[in-house]
């Protein structure tokens, strides 16, 4: 069954009084009589005039394995994609995988190295061909396939039709390998698929990125370890065992830390003027034939540096010391009577690194005024003026006077307008008045003023409240009867028209119905098909 996007779009054309319900539309869509399929499959391969459209309908086809090893004996199925192809020719072709894989970087785009090949006087291991069935002209159609029963083995698969070709690759194998690696060291796990049983006396060859080969067998356990300091990159092993291929890659693992550094507070939040109690542990990493391939030894009597950095990240106080022999550093530092509020930072350099770690400073007042911002309707015509109002009074009842007032502006929405901010007094009610202009746009917003009220005795206050800004004098809707359709049916589109209280509009109204299609390069493009209509005295409209 063909499947698409179906993309409903409403354009107002004139609002219009009451009316009496207007006859209902229906959207068709053609399907082919199944007498007639033969002849629509003939017509569609006829060039079309415009030659960059004539490409874009060439056939094509698309592969995909779902994994790239089955078990003997394990169902395998690809997905395919066929584009104006009735059938595909599939092969499928013995592969050496260590033949077509110098190097690992080979593995980066191996989909290349499959393209390059030439089977040209190559016998392939199967053949078979797969019709497409029902198809549409001018659409991806996908399908899944099933491959023919192969024997153990690597194989490269080949789809064609309609002058297109396209390859990948899977194998059959009853061999399983999982993989672990340090920068010192691979550790690899040879087992059978079936039965988890190990596999001992399996032969790989390891190949790096440069093409640096190794040899290594796994012991009587089934498992295999080999240094690999030397190694750079993607790390690619292979061999067979039991008829089957044996792979996988392991990626290089990133450079270490070359320290490890722990610093704590004596409490992780302070007030204006108490004391910072500070200490780290430095620890540097240093490779080694350990277990694990590298071992941490105390940063002792060695420099390092201690910043302290306020809430804005500006820098109050900084330290070079010596660690003791443990490899700790201690120290404390004395908040100010009014420092930055918020978060602040303690960073322990040695040498090039740096460790973060962080403590809050806060200061607890009470509250003694209420801040609120208010506007005088519900929503707003885009491309008008918003009044907006901050008042501030104190709990005592009087107002916040001569206060200074920092204020953010933001939108939110499909089509926001920019953010900006800016800064007042209040007046001697305690209030002040902002007017936002905002821009003539298709589509509702949302407004957000965000205001911070500061007294003269340095005391912050803030509140925020947001409207609704729209893109006309009233709302359109649309749905359709139902959420999934079969090719030939009709799509009715229920429009609906509102204000932004609520009440039933009169409109005359166009729907589009767009379709989304692919061409052979998976290119998107749209088909179009409109039709108006108008809602009634209760804002409905069916087109």
């Amino acid at each position: 069954m063909r499947t698409c996007r179906l993309l409903v779009v409403l354009l107002l054309l004139a609002a219009l009084p009451a009316l009496a319900r207007p006859a209902m539309h229906r959207m068709h869509t053609s399907r082919p009589h199944p007498a007639a399929q033969p002849k629509v499959i003939r017509a569609r391969f006829v060039p079309p005039s415009n030659p960059k459209k004539r490409a874009a309908m060439k056939p094509n086809v698309d592969i995909y394995v779902y994994r790239r090893s089955y078990t003997p004996g394990e169902k395998v199925q690809m997905r395919l994609s066929g584009f104006n192809v009735p059938a595909v020719q599939f092969a499928a072709y013995r592969l050496d995988l260590g033949g077509v894989v110098p190097t690992s970087k080979t593995l980066v785009n191996f989909g290349k190295t499959l393209r390059a090949l030439n089977l040209y006087g190559r016998s392939p291991a199967v053949v078979w061909r797969f019709p497409m069935g029902k198809i549409y002209p001018d659409q991806w159609t996908e399908r899944a396939v099933d491959v023919p029963k192969l024997s153990p083995g690597a194989y490269l698969i080949q789809a064609r039709a309609g002058g297109a070709e396209k390859r990948t690759w899977l194998a059959i194998t009853n061999v399983a390998l999982l993989a672990k690696r340090s920068r010192q060291e691979l550790l690899v796990y040879a087992t059978q698929a079936g039965s988890g049983k190990p596999l001992p006396g399996l032969a790989l060859t390891l190949v790096d990125e440069r093409g640096t080969r190794g040899k290594a067998m796994t012991d009587t356990t089934g498992v295999l370890r080999v240094p690999t300091a030397g190694a750079q990159g993607n790390l690619w092993m292979h061999g067979s065992a039991q008829g089957g291929p044996a792979f996988a890659l392991t990626g290089e693992p990133p450079a270490p830390e070359p320290f490890a550094v722990y610093s704590v507070t004596d409490r992780p939040i302070y007030r204006p003027g108490h004391k910072v109690q500070y200490k780290a542990t430095i620890r540097q990493r240093l490779e080694s034939a350990s277990p694990g391939g590298f071992l941490y030894r105390p940063y002792a009597g060695k420099p390092a540096i201690v910043e302290i950095r306020d809430a804005t990240d500006a820098l109050v106080a900084r330290r070079e010391v010596t660690t003791n022999s443990f490899g700790s550093l201690s120290g404390d530092f004395q908040l100010a009577g009014e420092p930055t509020l918020g978060g602040w930072h303690l960073n322990v350099s040695a040498g090039d690194y740096h460790a973060y770690s962080g403590f809050t400073v806060e200061a607890y007042r009470k509250p003694e005024m209420t801040v609120s911002v208010g506007f005088d309707k519900t929503h707003y015509l885009g491309g008008t003026t918003v009044p907006v109002t901050v008042e501030a009074q104190y709990y005592f009842g009087q107002p916040v006077a001569n206060a200074s007032v920092q204020y953010n502006i933001s939108f939110a929405g499909a089509s926001a307008e920019p953010p900006y901010q800016g800064q007042g007094v209040t007046d001697a009610k305690g209030q002040l008045h902002l007017d936002i202009k905002t821009q003539r746009l298709p589509s509702d917003r949302t407004l957000t003023v965000q205001a911070t009220v500061t007294d003269l005795s340095r005391r912050s206050q803030s509140a925020a409240s947001s409207t609704l800004v729209t893109g006309g004098m009233f709302r359109l809707t649309v749905e359709t009867d139902k959420s999934v359709y079969k090719t030939g049916e009709s799509v009715m589109a229920i429009v609906r028209a509102a204000d932004y209280d609520g009440k039933p509009v009169a409109a005359k109204v166009r729907v589009r119905l767009i379709e989304t299609k692919e061409d052979r390069q998976h290119r998107p493009y749209e088909e179009t098909t409109t039709r108006d209509t108008v809602t009634d005295a209760t804002g409905k409209g069916v087109a």
